[in-house]
């Protein structure tokens, strides 16, 4: 893709889907990820998706992959979570950028 007479190598598109307010939302279709059928290169999603929102996008070839941030914060072994398909620690925002541990470090991990 170019734009302006120049080869466009990266593109940062952000979707506010998924994650609405801590409660599931796997009606909302994001709108960045069009931007990923347009583009032609590798794809990362990103902002608030669940699971299934998640799939559904690199099913249907909207990304290639999708980033879990705050999701990672409140569960650093969101892998595992996903692939045993566990329960999700829900992030607590208020924490996010402040001093300490707190909310980065004590969330409960998956019980064995």
């Amino acid at each position: 893709m170019e734009a302006g007479g120049q080869v466009i190598q990266l593109v940062r598109a952000v979707d506010f889907n998924g994650l609405a307010g801590g409660v599931e939302d796997d009606l909302a279709m994001p709108a960045a990820s069009q931007v990923g059928l347009q583009f032609g290169g590798v794809y990362i999603a990103n902002e608030k998706y669940t699971r299934a929102l998640a799939d559904q996008v690199i099913q249907d070839g909207e990304a290639d992959a999708v980033a879990f941030g705050q999701l990672f914060i409140a569960n650093p072994d969101l892998p595992a979570r996903f692939a045993s398909n566990a329960s999700l620690n829900m992030p607590d925002p208020s924490t996010f950028f402040a001093p300490g541990p707190h909310g980065y470090t004590d969330y409960p991990e998956l019980s064995a």
